[in-house]
């Protein structure tokens, strides 16, 4: 790789070991693209889907594609098709250090690609997405925010009890997250690291936990 490819981050913002990793698993992991070119491939499955294409792939190739495929209600052939937003295929992607967001209305034209070299990257992303949705008046805007995805921002960029006095200064925000989250303060049993904020499963008890550090893992594990 030359010198005008970008390096992967951490969520701390350190480096990847080696600038990125190289994956054996060539065809999942071993495509390298630009935004634009995404894009481009994006437009081009759109135009497909009604005919007016063929560059890339057909059109029953691609009515395939974002066709649901049972047993699933949204998910298509190397796309998710939410259920609420007919037309929309989309399709997130991270490895160690990357991060990335494609959405695309087909029957609207209205679409996104963002890419990062973060591994908060999809969280920042999002914020864009937001943005220009709003923007540009989106048929299907993305969802709002949850409160989880900005409290674990917090955690990664200003530590976890900054997150946490958000959340305490806020009752609103407080109460979401004592529904959405489990700060733990001692070691996790499963991945013996502390101080990370982590997804939990809504029959768990809620419970929020004051944390001794201000600095969180590299990767918040789910729970």
């Amino acid at each position: 790789m030359g010198g005008t490819h970008c390096y992967g981050t951490y969520t701390d913002g350190k480096p990847v070991h080696g600038r990125w990793h190289v994956y054996p698993e060539m065809a999942a992991a071993g495509l390298w693209t630009k935004p634009t070119d995404l894009a481009k491939f994006a437009i081009e499955v759109a135009l497909s889907k009604h005919g007016r294409s063929n560059k890339v792939l057909n059109q029953r190739a691609v009515e395939e594609m974002v066709t649901p495929q049972p047993p699933t209600d949204d998910s298509g052939i190397g796309f998710g098709l939410p259920t609420q937003q007919p037309g929309v295929f989309a399709h997130n992607g991270a490895n160690e250090g990357f991060q990335a967001v494609l959405a695309m209305n087909a029957d609207t034209g209205q679409g996104i690609v963002i890419m990062a070299n973060s591994d908060n990257g999809i969280l920042v992303a999002e914020e864009l997405r937001r943005s220009v949705a709003k923007e540009y008046a989106w048929k299907y805007p993305p969802k709002p925010r949850w409160v989880g995805d900005q409290l674990t921002l917090i955690a990664h960029l200003k530590g976890t009890n900054i997150a946490l006095a958000r959340s305490a200064g806020d009752a609103d925000v407080a109460h979401k997250a004592r529904q959405s989250f489990l700060i733990w303060s001692v070691a996790d049993p499963d991945t013996d690291r502390s101080g990370c904020i982590r997804s939990r499963s809504d029959n768990d008890p809620p419970e929020v936990r004051q944390l001794p550090t201000l600095s969180c893992p590299e990767h918040v594990p789910s729970r």
